[in-house]
């Protein structure tokens, strides 16, 4: 991975980039897969890795995460591909994956904010929605890949949050439409700040962006209720996964505390779109999402209905040209 991938330009100047991550679902299987290249730079402190999990619909056993130490010249994923390799807890994964560039979508954070040295260190699209295809095989299953959904994106900035949660999705039923949804709390010193909510929808044409600012949360591990509006739309519903759906990921930070990531590439979403007419909001798009939702839900404390967390690899497991 070459320099351009560890570092981004924006207002504040070159911002160390923390992760570049890919994260889609395969509609022929149902199966949901994650992949986190951690470049140990923005304000996260782990070494460089990578981290990869598999989410199965139908058995829970068969969900699993591995992660990686590997040089950051190494690290397998970059702008439009992915190879690489894990073995370990008795589990073995290799993938060889590609997707075109396309558009990153309408921004989560403010122009004003994303990019700079020390903007919060959260989730943002480069391939809003990313169409992956290739091969990847887990434990001996190779699956064919040709247009499985999901979305390519990094995480930088310097702040880590107290907590957040984001989602994605890119694949509803009977409607093209793409729609990421992130909240999260910062902190200043003892205060913590109201949770801040922001959506991105492209659909029909349209790139929508709503916003919101409360002290009460709405959100709590595989559950987010959404209730956005702005002066011409509002987007209400919910964003779930059952805990046997999730994986656990404990991401380090400088102070040491670090940060536990909940994750699923299998989670469901049901939301509709309102449009304002002379007579109020009005129905316009149901969006609807089974099994086929990119979440996370983290916070400072791991969740113990979780039974499932990544575990450090003992291997670089098959070749991806074998795969």
């Amino acid at each position: 991975m070459s320099e351009r991938h560890d570092v981004t330009e924006g207002g504040g100047g070159r911002v160390p980039q923390a992760a570049r991550y890919l994260t889609f679902t395969d509609p022929a299987s149902g199966q949901g897969f994650w992949l986190r290249a951690g470049t140990g730079g923005g304000g996260w402190g782990d070494a460089a890795g990578v981290w990869f999990a598999r989410f199965h619909p139908s058995d829970p056993g068969r969900t699993f995460g591995l992660h990686r130490a590997l040089d950051v010249a190494d690290l397998p994923l970059g702008a439009g591909r992915a190879e690489g390799s894990v073995a370990g807890a008795g589990h073995e994964a290799a993938w060889s994956l590609r997707w075109e560039p396309g558009d990153a979508g309408v921004p989560l954070l403010p122009p004003g904010l994303a990019g700079r040295r020390h903007a919060p260190a959260l989730p943002g699209a480069t391939v809003s929605d990313a169409h992956v295809r290739g091969r990847i095989t887990v434990d001996g299953e190779t699956l064919e890949l040709a247009a499985a959904r999901g979305q390519e994106g990094r995480v930088t900035g310097s702040r880590v949050p107290d907590g957040w949660a984001w989602a994605h999705c890119a694949s509803f039923e009977g409607e093209r439409a793409s729609i990421d949804l992130l909240v999260a709390r910062l902190r200043r010193g003892p205060l913590a700040s109201p949770d801040v909510t922001v959506a991105s929808i492209l659909w029909d044409g349209r790139a929508i962006r709503l916003r919101k600012v409360v002290r009460r949360r709405d959100w709590s591990l595989g559950v987010w209720r959404v209730d956005l509006s702005g002066r011409r739309y509002r987007l209400s519903g919910r964003v779930e996964a059952p805990a046997r759906a999730i994986v656990r990921a404990r991401l380090a930070t400088p102070g040491g505390a670090g940060r536990f990531v909940h994750v699923t590439a299998i989670a469901s979403a049901r939301l509709a779109l309102f449009e304002r007419r002379a007579g109020g909001f009005e129905e316009v798009a149901l969006f609807e999402s089974r099994g086929a939702t990119q979440a996370e839900w983290a916070g400072r404390t791991p969740a113990p209905q979780v039974e499932r967390e990544v575990v450090e690899a003992t291997g670089a497991g098959v070749h991806p040209e074998e795969v």
